[in-house]
């Protein structure tokens, strides 16, 4: 049974800080009172990112309770680095513009940060650009079907896809060394033979 009133003075939703069963004393929070107003999402951000971040940045944000309804924000704070030397993150806070009513504190959202915008640029995958001696280069397929390295001039790069200049739109690149995958058919196909060669048994 209650044995007690808690009297705010304001109105609005309670968060509940205490469970059946904890034990309190005088000048213990019982209770939070969000400002549903003013919205926030935190995000963990990988160190290599930190980067390519920065205050203001656009941010489309899709509660996956409410995907029908993405939000936009910005970058409103970004914060130093925490977790173990093998995997450090960084702590970034977006304000959330013109929330709605079904909104609720704790909800889990994806939030994708739009870094830099580039108007009229090709992009390749990451793995599609080879760098070696200071050149940087991808391997174009040529008329007779096989691939050549050509030099190429990186604009910009992220973790999947990389911006450049120095081939055509629509012309096929390699994702992997042709002469690695070569050599790697090559060992297959030798190392069938070896087996076909060996004697049956008795």
């Amino acid at each position: 049974q209650p044995n007690m009133n808690v009297n705010m003075f304001f109105s609005g939703m309670t968060l509940p800080l205490l469970q059946v069963g904890d034990t309190v004393r005088a000048g213990t929070a019982v209770a939070q009172l969000p400002d549903l107003e003013h919205w926030e999402a935190t995000a963990r951000i990988a160190e290599p990112d930190r980067g390519h971040l920065a205050l203001g940045q656009t941010v489309r944000i899709v509660a996956v309770a409410l995907p029908e309804h993405p939000y936009t924000g910005k970058v409103s704070n970004l914060g130093g680095t925490s977790g173990p030397q093998w995997d450090r993150r960084f702590e970034c806070r977006v304000a959330v513009d013109h929330p709605t009513p079904e909104l609720r504190p704790g909800m889990t959202a994806n939030l994708v940060i739009t870094a830099e915008t580039l108007n009229d640029v090709l992009w390749i995958p990451a793995q599609a650009l080879f760098e070696s001696d200071g050149r940087s280069f991808v391997y174009v397929r040529t008329p007779q079907g096989s691939f050549t390295p050509h030099d190429v001039r990186l604009v910009r790069r992220s973790e999947s896809q990389v911006v450049l200049t120095g081939v055509a739109e629509g012309q096929a690149v390699a994702l992997a060394r042709p002469d690695r995958s070569q050599g790697k058919a090559r060992e297959k196909k030798a190392g069938s033979s070896a087996t076909e060669a060996l004697p049956p048994g008795p």
